[in-house]
C-alpha cells in the first residue's frame, strides 16, 4: 500500500545550479551533502536536474503495517 510508505532523501553531495527538490509546494536547493528530507507517500513530490552536473541522492522508502 504506497499510503503506508515515508520517504527520505538523503543528499551525497552539496547542492549545485539546476538541482532541485519540491515537496507539496515548497521548492528546496542550497542543501548540503548529509541533509535529509522526508515525507510521507502522499504528499506531492519531485526532484529535478536540469544542471550540467550529475545529482547523486540517496533515496529509502519504509513501508509498515496498519493496525
Amino acid at each position: 500500500d504506497p499510503t503506508q510508505a515515508l520517504r527520505c532523501w538523503v543528499a551525497l553531495e552539496d547542492w549545485q545550479v539546476g538541482h532541485s527538490l519540491t515537496l507539496d509546494d515548497k521548492v528546496i536547493t542550497n542543501w548540503r551533502a548529509g541533509d535529509v528530507y522526508s515525507w510521507n507517500n502522499t504528499t506531492p513530490h519531485r526532484a529535478d536536474n536540469v544542471g550540467p552536473h550529475t545529482r547523486r541522492v540517496l533515496l529509502l522508502t519504509k513501508y509498515w503495517k496498519s493496525k
